[in-house]
Order: structure tokens, then sequence, then C-alpha cells
């Protein structure tokens, strides 16, 4: 019984600290696990301005699932990031997020999504703000997210945030 509580207790932390952002001492940059080992990092995560764009690294995502890659709101786990800075992008007019997908439809032209490359890589440039309408992102929390693209849009398993603190 005590091996399995202990078991059960173990589970729960590598489960949290999967999870987790991480940033190493005196870095701007945070980096997060998604739940299929996707990693999204953010160079510029801690002190940022208003309107700054921010580079953002993803690897290790599924080139199966299209993805927007978005300044949000933060969600609660299991919760679609949906409060996002533009909106989402599908007509590549903002630079709150950007579309990223294997599987560009033919019609869509190439300013308005890019390829994962590799192994499920992508590197974009997005804007960040203190505002994304209304919510104050210095008092609520917003983050740097992926999420499945509208293609797929009730899937949770893309969805990775990487909070953005402000100066």
């Amino acid at each position: 019984m005590v091996l399995r509580k202990l078991i059960i207790c173990i589970c729960s932390v590598a489960l949290a600290i999967s999870s987790v952002s991480t940033a190493s001492a005196g870095s701007k940059s945070r980096s997060s696990k998604g739940p299929k080992g996707q990693i999204l990092t953010v160079t510029t995560a801690v002190g940022v301005t208003d309107g700054q764009e921010i580079t953002v690294f993803g690897k290790n995502y599924d080139r199966n699932v299209g993805i927007y890659v978005a300044y949000c709101e933060m969600s609660k786990r299991g919760v679609k990031p949906e409060h996002c800075f533009g909106g989402i992008n599908l007509t590549g007019s903002s630079k709150g997020s950007i579309w990223i997908t294997s599987h560009k439809p033919f019609v869509v032209p190439s300013s308005v999504v890019r390829n994962f490359g590799k192994k499920g890589t992508f590197k974009v440039k997005v804007m960040v703000a203190k505002f994304i309408d209304k919510t104050d992102c210095s008092v609520v929390k917003c983050a740097v997210v992926t999420r499945a693209d509208h293609t797929n849009s009730d899937y949770r398993k893309a969805d990775v945030q990487v909070p953005i603190s402000f100066k």
C-alpha cells in the first residue's frame, strides 16, 4: 500500500514537472514541454515591452497536426487557449499568431501559413502586447502558446504555454 502511494506521488510530481516552464538564472528565455514531448521555447519571455516581437522555436511537434503559435491569455490545462492578441490568424494579417502546418491548402497563400521543418520544428516571430482587448497582461497571466489549428481545434495534445512577463 505504501509503495503504491509512493508510485502515485512520484507520477504526479513527474507530470507536474513535464508541463512546467523552465528558465535558467539570469536568462530571459523560457521553455515548456508539451504532453507529446514537444518543446516550445520563447527567447525573450521575461521583461518584455508592449509591442515587442519575440522569437519562438518549437521542436518535436507532430507534423500531422497543424498548429497556431499565438500570444494569448493563459488557459487552464485542458482548456483551449482562445483569447489571443489579434485573434487566431487565418489571413496572415496579425503578428499575434502564426499558422504552421505540413498540409498547406493549395488555395492558401504562403504568406498566411508556414511549414513545419524536419522533426516538427519551427521558428517564428510573434508580437506580444500588454493588453489583449481589455485584459491587462501585467495583471492576468498571458503566454505564447501553441494549439491545434482550425482543422482539429478540439485536440488538446498540441497545447503548450510559455508565460510572458512585462517590465
